[in-house]
Parts: structure tokens; C-alpha cells; sequence
């Protein structure tokens, strides 16, 4: 989401999990996988937010490992 892109997530492992609106879901087969394709190629790029954003990420991650050097 971040980067303005959208994904397909395919199979059932993420199931459950929250996610943003840029995650489209398919089954493991080519037919729907094939479907959602098609479906993005109409969208351009993504404009909406991301639910795991956090500000300054990467600064804190800096700061992290600073910790431990």
C-alpha cells in the first residue's frame, strides 16, 4: 500500500488477518488469480492509506539497532 501498488494474495494463509484495501484475495487457482489480475490492471495506482504505517519507521529501526551494536 505504501508504495502505491496493489497485490494479490493468494491462498488462505493471510485469512483472517487484516489488511488494506490494495489486497485483493484469490483462490490458488489460475482462472481467479487470472481474474484479479484483470481486475487491477483497470484500478492505475493505489491512492488509499496503509493500516500497518507507522511514522518515522525508520528512524526507530535506526535507533534499534544503535541499541545493540
Amino acid at each position: 500500500a505504501s508504495l502505491g501498488c496493489y497485490v494479490i494474495n493468494v491462498g488462505n494463509r493471510q485469512q483472517g488477518r487484516q489488511c488494506s484495501d490494495n489486497v485483493f484475495h484469490s483462490r490458488c487457482e489460475k482462472d481467479n488469480i487470472l481474474k484479479q489480475v484483470k481486475k487491477i490492471k483497470t484500478l492505475g495506482s493505489y491512492k488509499g492509506s496503509n493500516i500497518y504505517f507507522q511514522k518515522d519507521t525508520l528512524e526507530q529501526i535506526i535507533d534499534i539497532l544503535k541499541l545493540h551494536e
